[in-house]
């Protein structure tokens, strides 16, 4: 590509050249690859590097909650893309006008050019590669079969996507690439399939046991609460998470106790705490000053 010439320019020190971080000289990158694709596409009337970066995959971010991700929802993605043009569908001429074979190639969209010794065959300069002749081009597409078009698509976001997770999706002559951006919960914590939830559960309930409902990821649950449950016990419900992308079943819901403390006590609640204390022989330490053992 850049010769031998140049090869010994590179021996000297000089010269364009490919380094450990790519490549650096006097020629723009974007340059060349536009240089390369032209080369290859034969150049004249075919297809540029501009329409080749029209027609490569689209790269776009989608934002989600956290009950989208965990659940599935379809989502509209709004496109601007290429797409067959509506006027010609994608013929290129004016709808009703005549197209005729290409007589510069015979209708092969190849040309064979004579260098010296050698015979190559290269892209059409006269139809583009087509192997045909539009004297009426379309007044949409200017016979390029193809315009800008603004396309709203409908998403089917799986159940149980992960934060930035990509999917592939076909849409017409395209592929797009979408990454999600999910949300945090203000309830949930998740790990891969698993959820993890906090409960804050009363002293009374702690000590003598009930009843609470609590929010899971598909629907309310009712925890039963054993008495003497200990703050940060760690309740688990089995299948009760997040549905596995890549597998069969769900993943599991853990719930962890909190014991809630009164910020205030009534009088009465005071003197019925006080009496309790007085029954107590495993306190470490005092309550208020009063201390169990020395009673």
């Amino acid at each position: 590509m850049l010769g031998s010439a140049n090869f010994q320019a590179q021996q000297q020190g000089g010269g364009a050249h490919w380094g450990a971080r790519g490549f650096s000289g006097h020629m723009d990158p974007e340059d060349l690859f536009r240089k390369i694709f032209e080369e290859f596409s034969g150049g004249g009337k075919g297809r540029t590097y501009e329409d080749f970066r029209e027609f490569a995959p689209i790269e776009v971010f989608m934002d989600l909650t956290f009950n989208e991700a965990a659940k599935g929802a379809n989502k509209t993605l709004n496109l601007e893309m290429l797409d067959t043009c509506p006027r010609c569908h994608g013929k290129g001429n004016e709808p009703g006008s005549k197209v005729s074979k290409c007589g510069y190639c015979g209708g092969t969209g190849m040309e064979q050019v004579t260098t010296g010794p050698f015979v190559m065959q290269s892209t059409c300069r006269k139809c583009g590669g087509t192997g045909r002749l539009i004297t009426f081009p379309c007044v949409l597409c200017n016979s390029s079969g193809q315009v800008k078009q603004k396309k709203a698509v409908t998403v089917p976001v799986p159940a149980g996507i992960e934060d930035k997770q990509t999917v592939r999706m076909q849409v017409g002559t395209r592929e797009v690439f979408i990454t999600f951006r999910v949300a945090a919960s203000r309830i949930f914590r998740r790990q891969g399939a698993d959820v993890h939830s906090d409960v804050e559960i009363s002293l009374a309930q702690a000590a003598l046991g009930g009843t609470i409902r609590i929010k899971g990821v598909h629907d309310e649950t009712e925890l039963i609460i054993p008495a003497g449950t200990n703050s940060h016990h760690t309740f688990h419900f089995k299948g009760k998470g997040i549905k596995k992308v890549n597998s069969y079943g769900f993943g599991d819901h853990y719930v962890h106790i909190k014991i809630k403390s009164p910020s205030s006590l009534t009088t009465r609640q005071k003197e019925l705490l006080l009496e309790f204390v007085e029954d107590e022989s495993d306190i470490d330490g005092t309550v208020e000053g009063y201390h169990p053992t020395q009673s």
